[in-house]
């Protein structure tokens, strides 16, 4: 069986929203291709010094990248059939619905926090804070990594048929 059976509204919320702040970071990436000057720093040490400079097109890399990566987790999510998921446990038939909308949320969960993260991305390279990269990234990766333990834990939970 496929996601959609398992998918609610907030899902397809969470989902539709992720695409929606993504394409502010490609019209913020537009605008800024009019605005920022022909080089700007592209690239910063540890201690958000620039130590590389590019065009300004390289704005729309990241947008770039984390559109691809939510058009493949929207994939798989809509095509890809729940048993070829590779579950951290084994499913029990009995409690399904619970522990694939958990997995769902974790999913589209991820996607919208690429999305966020990506627009953060957008602003700190617009206004070239370079010491802000670093940060920014360290607590994507917490909030990532929060959310797929959460949601896996929430998941194996249910699965063993406790609330």
């Amino acid at each position: 069986m496929k996601a959609k059976a398992y998918m609610t509204r907030l899902h397809y919320i969470l989902e539709i929203l992720s695409f929606v702040v993504l394409a502010i970071c490609f019209i913020l990436g537009a605008i800024g291709m009019g605005v920022l000057p022909d080089q700007v720093p592209s690239h910063y040490d540890f201690q958000g010094n620039v130590d590389g400079y590019s065009s300004p097109a390289v704005i729309f890399l990241m947008p770039a990248i984390m559109l691809v990566t939510n058009l493949i987790i929207s994939l798989m999510l809509h095509l890809m059939p729940m048993s070829a998921w590779n579950m951290p446990f084994d499913v029990n038939p009995k409690f399904a619905v619970p522990v694939y909308r958990d997995m769902i949320m974790m999913m589209v969960l991820l996607e919208l926090e690429c999305s966020v993260y990506t627009l953060a991305f957008t602003i700190i390279f617009w206004n070239q804070w370079g010491d802000m990269f670093l940060p920014s990234t360290g607590i994507f990766v917490v909030i990532l990594f929060a959310t797929i333990i959460w949601l896996c834990v929430k998941a194996s939970a249910h699965n063993r048929g406790r609330r």
